[in-house]
């Protein structure tokens, strides 16, 4: 995956937008490699500062390729900083597109007070014919 660039709305995509939508679209950080573009906007919360990264494929497909969101993360912010995808109640349903969100500690010294604890990571799953795992790409890290 091709580093990301600092990126701006076309004047297109702010016509018929409210003044709030608008104001939420100049709001953001926008970034785009070759296959994404990524727009990130603050917001705070119990856990403090979380950055809301707004991931669509340039091309609109669907993706949800987990390793692919990881290198992402760790390009737009870095390895340690830490990141969530919600699947919300269904009275908080928000799916009009081919966009996913992650949810990243702006503090990258914290973590979730859940999860897993420990790395494991497979390559090559160990030859292990019940598991089908890719290798990974070559990651450029903050």
């Amino acid at each position: 995956m091709k580093p990301f660039e600092p990126a701006h709305y076309p004047e297109a995509v702010f016509r018929g937008k409210t003044q709030e939508q608008a104001a939420h679209l100049h709001a953001c950080s926008l970034f785009m490699n070759d296959k994404y573009t990524v727009a990130i906007t603050d917001h705070e919360s119990v856990y403090g500062l979380l950055k809301h990264m707004s991931i669509k494929r340039n091309d609109l497909d669907t993706i949800h390729d987990w390793r692919e969101l990881q290198q992402i993360k760790n390009m737009l912010f870095s390895p340690e900083h830490e990141a969530i995808e919600l699947y919300p109640a269904e009275s908080r349903l928000v799916d009009t597109a081919n966009q996913y969100h992650l949810w990243v500690l702006a503090d990258r010294d914290m973590r979730f007070d859940f999860g897993l604890d420990e790395r494991l990571v497979l390559t090559n799953a160990m030859n292990n014919p019940n598991i089908n795992q890719r290798p990974f790409e070559e990651e450029v890290n903050n």
